[in-house]
């Protein structure tokens, strides 16, 4: 089913479906529809944008592996897929969240499962600089944390109704073929580039020989943890 639906349409990958439909300010903001007052800092990069993928005659599909469940982390209504060696890149692997409404998703779609998904007329945009595969969603909640820093619109949950409709499963689940790249903390750390940091997020990576120094950040000086009892003392070892 999922060669047929690829004859009749496009196939991106996922680094070429970002590359083709995601800017840096996004096409949705307006005079009418203006991000969160905190979508940037500098007018330059945009922390949040929203870039909407017109509907197409000839689908457009993207296709991955999902790398995330509902045991191994916090990813509430979030499902990550990722493709590896993609025409011969030199690349590892490529990753890109999906953003969807739905709770235990991983119940649906789970760890290993290659998908397909048709995505014009979607949209592709970042929360928190992290790209991901959306729709667009207006905040007005004047109850939250610096709420007055959150109104306005941003990159939202596709209904999972709708994300239902546009995804195919091809074959069953294989956790073997999920890919690791090993890299050390300094291969990543030291990327402070907003744009840059984007092509890391959702990949998954393994760090080898990792240890606890013992210390703790005091005012951005590392000192030495305590030996007292963790429930009086928040620097206990």
């Amino acid at each position: 089913q999922a060669d047929e639906l690829i004859a009749q349409g496009t196939l991106l990958t996922l680094q070429e479906f970002k590359d083709t439909y995601m800017t840096e300010k996004g096409n949705y903001l307006s005079d009418t529809t203006l991000y969160r007052t905190r979508a940037t800092k500098d007018g330059k990069n945009y922390l949040f944008a929203i870039d909407t993928i017109p509907v197409s005659d000839t689908p457009i599909y993207i296709r991955g592996r999902v790398t995330t469940d509902d045991y191994a982390g916090n990813f509430y209504k979030t499902l990550c897929i990722q493709q590896v060696f993609v025409n011969g890149s030199d690349t590892p692997q490529q990753a890109l969240r999906l953003s969807v409404d739905a709770g235990s998703i991983g119940g649906l779609y789970q760890l290993g499962q290659e998908i397909m998904i048709r995505v014009d007329g979607l949209a592709i945009g970042r929360y928190a600089n992290q790209p991901q595969l959306c729709l667009p969603s207006y905040n007005n909640n004047i109850y939250a944390n610096k709420a007055e820093e959150k109104v306005g619109w941003a990159s939202g949950r596709i209904p999972i109704a709708i994300f239902k409709a546009r995804t195919t499963c091809i074959g069953m689940p294989d956790q073997s073929k999920l890919y690791y790249e090993t890299l050390k903390i300094t291969d990543y750390n030291s990327i402070l580039d907003l744009e840059a940091a984007r092509s890391w997020d959702a990949k998954l990576v393994r760090i080898k020989n990792v240890h606890f120094t013992g210390q703790y950040y005091n005012n951005g000086t590392p000192a030495k943890c305590t030996t007292g009892d963790p429930e009086t003392d928040q620097n206990a070892n």
